[in-house]
């Protein structure tokens, strides 16, 4: 038996007990557990399902109509709902736990405080502690009792439906959704491991020219934007004094300085979330615009809820920045530098999407045959020669929104970030 099913037993009498750390504990070891997404109880999941179709009785006709989805408004509520709304598609329901790897995203989301966002645009940090049957069962890849609810760090009561189903889970756009920026690291290495191998055994690094696809006079080209030699592979960046950089994984190089990457996920600005925090560990939070739109959020955009004052909910509001060196920061780094090398805080290249890489054309360089390869992506944008042309979808802008638990510019239920313009919908600019 598991420890984790241990301290589960250990528990269970005294289960109104758990404290935040015993929760915590359970589902780090779910985690960790070897296996525990392949485990029987997941696997077989839909077998264990009732059917919705039965067989002919005597004299009877068969059932041969699938159930309603929308349940009774006089139905208890139960796993996915959220008081009395239905479940649909857009949301995330019981199915959509049980499917890839989203149980142990779920669980991980929750462990790190990571906001969920709500079918309403809100977003809401779940409380662990406050929901700790709810997790518990989670925890044993069991689905929780009906009476078992989530609760936010606002002390706001939902159930699992009241969550969007974002990329992560499966939502729309999910077949460009990179879960993690290991996948697109690890899409890169092979591409220019292959590469290399195309060569034969003689060749150990391959010339790697960026370019953008661009649409001219009605057709599609590839704009060249920088060139890198001496490639080798790739590697991940790591943290930095404990803290993710900008930088989320790197092309090494014989004897030259590593390309650090930017990834983000998708083709459109709404798939990238967002261009940079605003807090402390951004590097951007004492900038005179940072402060000032934190500032003017205090005084003049505050709501009483519940007695207190705090962000509006339901709300989005944006601000265009007007210092182009902000901008360049936060995509590419709190160190922005426009020349020389790059680091973990000042990225050479931002890249949306998944990678491709192609033979572009054969040079010679003092008789030796050389051949060059172009990389692209959905979108790429290089650090080296950028024009400051963003494109209008992805010009950064500074964005406030309601997110319980969380507390930007020092205001309750606000999340700040630096957003492409196309990101989200703005309700109000100031």
């Amino acid at each position: 038996m598991a420890n984790w099913e241990k301290l589960i037993e250990e528990h269970y009498s005294k289960k109104n007990k758990i404290d935040e750390n015993t929760i915590f504990e359970l589902i780090e070891q779910a985690l960790l557990a070897e296996g525990y997404q392949d485990s029987e109880v997941i696997k077989n999941h839909p077998s264990m399902r009732l059917s919705t179709k039965g067989t002919k009785k005597a004299g009877g006709d068969p059932y041969d109509e699938d159930l309603p989805k929308a349940r009774s408004k006089s139905a208890p509520a139960g796993f996915g709902a959220l008081e009395e709304e239905d479940i649909d598609e857009a949301v995330l329901n019981r199915k959509d736990l049980f499917k890839r790897n989203n149980l142990k995203l779920f669980l991980q989301k929750i462990k790190d405080g990571t906001p969920f966002e709500l079918k309403n645009g809100d977003e809401v940090v779940i409380d662990a502690e406050k929901s700790k049957d709810f997790l518990r069962a989670l925890a044993q890849s069991q689905e929780p009792d009906p009476k078992a609810r989530l609760f936010t760090t606002d002390g706001k009561r939902l159930g699992l439906g009241a969550l969007q189903k974002t990329d992560e889970f499966g939502g729309k756009g999910s077949e460009y959704f990179v879960s993690k920026e290991i996948a697109a690291r690890g899409q890169l290495d092979d591409l220019i491991k292959s590469a290399i191998a195309s060569l034969g055994p003689e060749v150990d690094s391959i010339i790697i020219r960026v370019v953008e696809m661009k649409e001219i006079d009605g057709k599609k080209v590839e704009d060249p934007i920088v060139t890198f030699e001496d490639v080798i592979g790739v590697d991940d960046q790591g943290k930095v004094g404990g803290v993710d950089p900008k930088s989320d994984f790197r092309l090494i190089r014989n004897g030259q300085p590593d390309v650090h990457i930017s990834h983000k996920d998708g083709r459109s600005p709404k798939d990238m979330q967002n261009w940079s925090g605003v807090g402390p560990k951004s590097g951007l939070s004492d900038h005179p615009e940072v402060k000032q739109f934190g500032e003017d959020i205090k005084a003049n955009h505050m709501v009483t809820i519940d007695g207190v004052e705090s962000f509006p909910r339901r709300t989005t509001i944006g601000r265009e920045i007007q210092d182009s060196l902000l901008k360049r920061k936060a995509m590419f780094g709190p160190n922005y530098k426009p020349e020389g090398a790059g680091g973990a805080e000042n990225v050479d290249l931002v890249a949306q999407g998944l990678f491709a890489l192609k033979t572009a054309e054969v040079v010679k360089d003092d008789g030796e045959v050389q051949v060059v390869f172009n990389l692209s992506a959905n979108h790429l944008i290089s650090r080296i020669g950028f024009d400051g042309n963003f494109g209008a979808e992805y010009e950064p802008i500074l964005t406030a929104r309601y997110t319980g638990g969380r507390a930007s510019f020092g205001v309750k239920n606000c999340r700040g970030l630096i957003y492409p313009k196309a990101g989200r919908t703005i309700n109000k600019y100031i």
